[in-house]
């Protein structure tokens, strides 16, 4: 399928081109909030704290007067770093010990997957809180945990993937000209193997997004005052009653990324199955 079709396909998609413009709209804030921010996020003005949705402040302010627009734009360029490079991290990990487990098979694909059976036992956000207690607060903390976190999701799916094509005609074709082994899995079977990997680190980044929110949440993440979505709605929880749009902003912001990310992540899906694409 060439990539324009791909594309066409995508967003005439219903669920996924809703994915597809909630992402990009996460993305368009990311790059863009130095330009599209009216004010300093970090801009304290005691004398307009607490206040309502405005002309002047289009989300309100929080409890130190700071323009919640601001925050919450700058707070997404945060989540899409987190997301970002975590994801990055637990593919550069997760796919080739996946990859050679899947291919090789025996003793290092059972060892292989009992130590990645060993990290899943444990609750993603326990044991990102757990990884970030031992590296200390901070954001590239919590970009390593939420990486390891997703290290043995990523193996286990490419492993998956590489079993059920490491058998296939062309890749004993390829073994019959001489190919290696690392030829073979590199040329052949990894690339027929990247649709159901695509689609987990979609996936993943979601849930990256929630999981840096909950460590800043918990104060375990990005420490204040730099813009976080999970640390606005920490400090949001006394001032609920008096001003709600503080704790309404960042968590509406939450949802929409999540949301998004997630239903572009279906859509993927389904342009990517064979059955569909045929």
């Amino acid at each position: 399928m060439s990539r324009r079709r791909w594309w066409r396909r995508l967003l005439g998609h219903r669920l996924g081109g809703i994915g597809a413009v909630l992402a990009g709209l996460l993305l368009v804030a990311a790059i863009g909030a130095p330009v599209l921010a009216r004010d300093d996020p970090l801009g304290m003005r005691m004398t307009e704290a607490l206040a309502p949705p405005s002309a002047s402040h289009w989300f309100g302010t929080d409890q130190f007067g700071r323009d919640e627009w601001a925050r919450v734009l700058y707070g997404a360029r945060l989540s899409l770093t987190v997301g970002l490079l975590s994801m990055l991290l637990a593919t550069a990990v997760g796919i080739p010990l996946g990859a050679v487990a899947g291919y090789l098979g025996g003793p290092a694909d059972a060892v292989t997957m009992r130590v990645m059976d060993a990290v899943l036992a444990f609750p993603a956000i326990l044991l990102a809180i757990g990884l970030v207690a031992a590296l200390g607060p901070g954001t590239g903390s919590g970009i390593v945990a939420i990486g390891i976190v997703y290290i043995p999701v990523l193996a286990r799916v490419t492993r998956g993937a590489v079993l059920a094509r490491r058998g296939d005609e062309y890749v004993d074709a390829a073994r019959a000209v001489g190919a290696s082994d690392w030829g073979i899995l590199r040329r052949h079977i990894l690339p027929n193997s990247s649709a159901p990997v695509l689609v987990q680190v979609t996936v993943g980044f979601a849930s990256a997004v929630v999981i840096e929110a909950g460590l800043s949440f918990l104060g375990a993440g990005t420490p204040p005052p730099t813009p976080s979505w999970g640390s606005m709605l920490n400090e949001a929880r006394q001032f609920m009653v008096v001003a709600p749009h503080v704790a309404v902003v960042p968590g509406a912001a939450i949802s929409l990324a999540v949301l998004g990310i997630n239903l572009l992540g279906d859509g993927m899906r389904d342009v990517l199955d064979p059955r569909l694409s045929a």
